[in-house]
């Protein structure tokens, strides 16, 4: 299984340009189904995603998946996660983490998974532990 691999049929994309006002930037919490022995239970990670808005819901920008921003509730109050699902916690505007960009301007997708990579790097690093969370997108 390759990440965001191409299908043969598929042509490469990567240099297709996307206006930044189309895109955002979704934190996402994944419970891991790896168990890794310790004893400790399932590992829970953030991960940011890059997404769009269609019709209501959000859409992984490169594999075009529908990413969850609800749990399944129960009437005590106690929500489940499934395994290796990621759940949107908060989205912000990609311009909040560009310096000279603006929300008219375009990149390329490329340029976008370089992007999004590195701020998932800095999050695993605890580089983005106190980012000001002021910048959310509400949900309208």
């Amino acid at each position: 299984m390759s990440l965001f691999g191409l299908k043969k049929e598929e042509k490469d994309t990567s240099k297709e340009k996307i206006v930044i006002r189309d895109i955002l930037v979704a934190r996402a919490e994944v419970v891991s189904s790896y168990n890794d022995g310790q004893g400790c239970g399932p590992m829970c990670d953030t991960l940011y995603f890059l997404v769009r808005v269609e019709e209501g819901r959000y859409r992984e920008l490169f594999s075009d998946s529908r990413i969850a921003t609800e749990r399944e509730c129960h009437h005590d109050g106690i929500c489940t996660h499934s395994f290796d699902t990621p759940y949107i916690e908060k989205v912000f505007l990609l311009t909040k983490f560009l310096k000279r960009k603006g929300l008219n301007d375009k990149m390329t997708k490329s340029e976008l998974f370089a992007f999004i990579t590195h701020l998932n790097v800095l999050n695993n690093i605890g580089a983005l532990d106190d980012m000001d969370d002021s910048d959310e997108v509400s949900e309208e």
